[in-house]
């Protein structure tokens, strides 16, 4: 049996899919114009893809109850989820179904692959480009700091 993917690993793929396949800078843990804090942002100066990882049924359903992101003006301009392989059929049926503008990423050991595209909406915000930008960069100064912490132990 494949061992479940953590939604760390998730992000750590969707870093290689989005920067070194697709050519997106990319941050995650970061809130659109004050809005809901998403988990990981994919971006360019023109665009700005949100996407939320799940990994079970029950916290990608709590999403639609207790966030109101998905009734609101959106602030990105296409969102997708990205589910483990064991929600992906139900993820995808649900989001067809109730959500056609969102796409669904499945993250496999393999990496990322996409089932359903999102596509572009209006976004309701101003882009913030040199805000992502330090938010990338700020992660990757504490990814350093940790590990010069940790070697100089």
């Amino acid at each position: 049996m494949r061992e479940k993917l953590t939604a760390s690993q998730i992000k750590s793929l969707l870093f290689g899919y989005f920067r070194f396949k697709r050519g997106y800078y990319c941050a995650t843990e970061y809130p659109i114009n004050g809005g809901d804090m998403e988990d990981f942002i994919a971006f360019t100066e023109n665009e700005i893809i949100c996407i939320e990882i799940k990994i079970s049924k029950s916290d990608f359903l709590r999403d639609f109850k207790t966030k109101d992101k998905h009734k609101s003006s959106p602030n990105h301009d296409k969102f997708y989820f990205c589910v483990s392989e064991e929600i992906a059929a139900f993820v995808d049926e649900f989001v067809r179904e109730n959500y056609p503008s969102y796409g669904v990423l499945v993250a496999t050991s393999d990496g990322i692959k996409s089932i359903k595209q999102a596509k572009k909406v209006v976004p309701s915000y101003k882009r913030n480009f040199r805000s992502l930008v330090l938010r990338m960069s700020s992660e990757l100064a504490n990814i350093r700091v940790k590990e010069f912490k940790k070697e100089n132990k």
